[in-house]
């Protein structure tokens, strides 16, 4: 779901691409492939997505900025496997339904499990938000491509910063 698709859509189409729908689908793909894995740093929503890019044989994988949209991943026999949660993956592998005891506990006292890349199955791994994973015949690379501002203006005080928030909603 990238909202700002529309936008995104124009500027394309001013680029001389042409599309055939009128969901993100085609919208995504066209930008990845203008941008590259810039691509996400222009879009403004939730995702997660895969493209395989053929003409030089490497699959690329993004989550969105907060992870709203799940993608769990194994490299198991040799193959990577990539789902949206991990019983798609145990289809394919039972094998690795290996319970991982550590991110287990970690969730049952800590009640969260979303920032984590270890899943409750040892071997399933979960890509981060915020971050780009890209497959070559080399191995796997993990990229962050954001991350929250840590800047403060110290220029503008409480209610500006309200009157700016309100504008910018």
């Amino acid at each position: 779901e990238v909202f700002n698709y529309i936008e995104l859509r124009e500027e394309l189409e001013e680029l001389g691409y042409q599309f055939r729908t009128h969901g993100d689908t085609e919208v995504v793909l066209a930008a990845y492939i203008h941008w590259g894995s810039e691509c996400v740093n222009r879009f403004n929503g939730m995702w997660s997505f895969a493209v395989y890019d053929k003409t030089n044989g490497t699959l690329f994988c993004s989550r969105d900025r907060f992870g709203i949209k799940p993608f769990v991943y194994a490299i198991h026999n040799n193959c990577f496997i990539f789902a949206s949660e991990a019983k798609a993956i145990l289809a394919v592998f039972p094998e690795l339904r290996k319970p991982n005891y550590n991110t287990i506990s970690y969730c049952v006292r800590q009640s969260l499990a979303a920032g984590l890349e270890t899943t409750c199955f040892e071997g399933i791994l979960r890509l981060l938000p915020s971050h780009n994973l890209t497959v070559t015949a080399d191995g796997i690379e993990k990229n962050v491509y954001w991350d929250y501002p840590k800047t403060v203006d110290p220029s503008i005080d409480h209610q500006q910063a309200e009157e700016e928030i309100a504008r910018l909603l």
